[in-house]
């Protein structure tokens, strides 16, 4: 008796949550007027982290401007990580680029900022069960 009652809290001391291998893309991509960039986030503890600063990230990075060989045409840079991530993990991707809206050089000047203006997307994910990402609705 006294052996069950152990080997029940061996099992759930030792118990592990299963991980899954994810690999995102971190990407500059030649684009109008500028660059896409592609940046993804990872939920740690309260907060987010980038991707490619996760404690557990495992990063390669190709750079057009070093001539990696395997960096694709019209790609300014592109970084793959790989994460073990668990079920529920929640991920967050954002893109930007220019803004397509055309301006008047007056109007330029008239906006009050001398920086190239951006637009920004937000998509939200998790992991699921089968280790891979669903997106969650807004």
């Amino acid at each position: 008796m006294a052996w069950r009652q152990a080997t029940r809290r061996l099992v759930r001391v030792t118990r592990v949550a299963p991980t899954f291998r994810i690999v995102l893309l971190d990407e500059a991509v030649v684009a109008e007027r500028g660059e896409r960039v592609t940046v993804w986030f990872v939920r740690l503890g309260a907060g987010w982290v980038r991707a490619t600063d996760h404690p557990e990230a495992r990063v390669l990075e190709v750079r057009a401007d070093r001539q990696d060989t395997h960096c694709p045409p019209g790609t300014i840079w592109r970084r793959t990580v790989e994460l073990d991530l668990e079920q529920g993990t929640r991920l967050r991707r954002t893109v930007s680029r220019p803004q397509a809206k055309r301006m008047s050089p007056i109007e330029h000047l008239l906006s009050g900022s001398l920086e190239k203006r951006r637009q920004l997307w937000e998509a939200h994910f998790r992991v699921l069960a089968s280790g891979r990402l669903e997106r969650e609705s807004a």
